[in-house]
């Protein structure tokens, strides 16, 4: 590779464009920022960015190289081989173009977010807050920036930080979803469940297709066992995302709090079609099936369950609790052991429960006597908590 800097004449710098638009990742800079160039490297550049469209991205890359040997002083076409190489997770090149971008206008703030983005999949977090904190410093307005600088500061735990940024970002667009998604989350963190949801009744007040709010209001609202609310929340998230196996899932879970059997089973089940692997739906299911006795088809769902290795001790417990119900006691017990087997920490913080085997006398009083020890624990609790922030 021709080093970007064996390329730039320092003393032809561009001139200084702090507010060119944040794009996709292989558009580049305000046409400003190549016009100098004439109108034939602004046609080499449209046809470049065409190969990145059509995926061809060899040729693409060839394409932005030719430009850069006609002139290197076009920004345009060192983003564009810098997003190439961040796509084909080439990193160190990558940051090595942006560089040269922002070598050649040091005010034009997408290099420090290009940059910013991939130290984020890179996972080195502070050289990325680095990063957009400079884009931020030429661009305030630059809101992709911020939203991204946000989400990072709550990944490291820098919470008055993420708001300061994020309340920033509000006052410059009062109805940026991110944003008001991003605050409501950090709300929800700290237990102000109230004031996470006022964040996001704004939001879909205003936008009624915002379904990732609605989904976030039905999780808050199903944490506050407010179910009825929770199902208005989620069925309005279905009505733009209705093919979304999670959001099935969460209805199937709201209808089951509600005794809505028929409804909890043909969600939980469309969930399972739309995503097989989502095994916690298939257990919910079972719980739905038992509600409504159907316990012959449950402990064949059970069964094939336990042969996985996710959620063993709530498929153990449920299939006791079904040895329970059709007295079926010996059964039981051993399902109920096969629950502290799978989840150790039951033992060691309730030892307790190690006495039950010895010293009960008869598998039915052992049967009932773990059931009732177990019950205080909550084993089938589903906890829908607000989905964590992702760069």
């Amino acid at each position: 590779m021709a080093l970007w800097n064996a390329k730039i004449k320092p003393q032809e710098q561009l001139p200084a464009s702090p507010n060119s638009p944040i794009s996709h990742a292989t558009n580049a800079p305000s046409p400003s920022l190549t016009s100098f160039a004439g109108r034939e490297i602004k046609t080499a550049l449209d046809a470049a960015r065409e190969l990145v469209t059509a995926e061809r991205y060899d040729e693409a890359r060839r394409a932005f190289e030719a430009i850069l040997e006609q002139n290197p002083q076009v920004i345009a076409a060192y983003i564009g081989i810098g997003n190439l190489c961040a796509r084909q997770a080439q990193y160190d090149e990558a940051l090595e173009y942006y560089a040269g971008a922002s070598h050649l206008n040091q005010q034009l703030p997408l290099p420090y977010l290009l940059s910013g983005m991939v130290h984020v999949k890179r996972d080195q977090l502070d050289q990325a807050i680095t990063q957009f904190e400079q884009a931020l410093q030429l661009d305030a307005k630059l809101s992709e920036a911020r939203i991204k600088l946000s989400r990072l500061y709550l990944r490291t735990q820098r919470d008055d930080d993420a708001l300061m940024c994020l309340d920033e970002a509000i006052r410059q667009s009062p109805q940026l979803e991110e944003a008001r998604l991003l605050r409501a989350q950090l709300f929800a963190q700290r237990g102000d469940l109230t004031a996470a949801i006022c964040e996001l009744k704004i939001i879909t007040t205003v936008d009624k297709t915002a379904w990732q709010s609605q989904t976030q209001l039905a999780r808050l609202y199903f944490t506050q066992q407010d179910y009825a609310a929770a199902l208005v929340a989620i069925q309005a998230a279905l009505e733009i995302q209705k093919n979304d196996p999670q959001l099935q899932f969460i209805l199937g879970l709201v209808c089951y709090q509600l005794g809505e059997y028929s409804l909890a089973q043909s969600a939980l089940s469309t969930a399972l079609e739309l995503k097989p692997t989502l095994q916690l739906a298939d257990v919910q299911l079972v719980q739905v099936l038992i509600a409504q006795d159907q316990l012959t088809e449950a402990r064949q769902r059970l069964i094939t369950l336990s042969k996985g290795k996710k959620h063993l001790p709530k498929i153990h417990y449920l299939l006791a609790m079904i040895g329970l119900q059709q007295h079926r006691y010996p059964e039981a017990v051993a399902e109920f052991e096969a629950v502290l087997l799978h989840a150790p920490d039951i033992l060691k913080n309730h030892p307790e429960l190690t006495a039950i085997s010895t010293t009960v006398a008869t598998d039915q009083a052992r049967a009932l006597a773990y059931d009732v020890e177990l019950k205080t624990l909550d084993l089938l609790t589903v906890r829908l908590l607000p989905i964590t922030a992702q760069v």
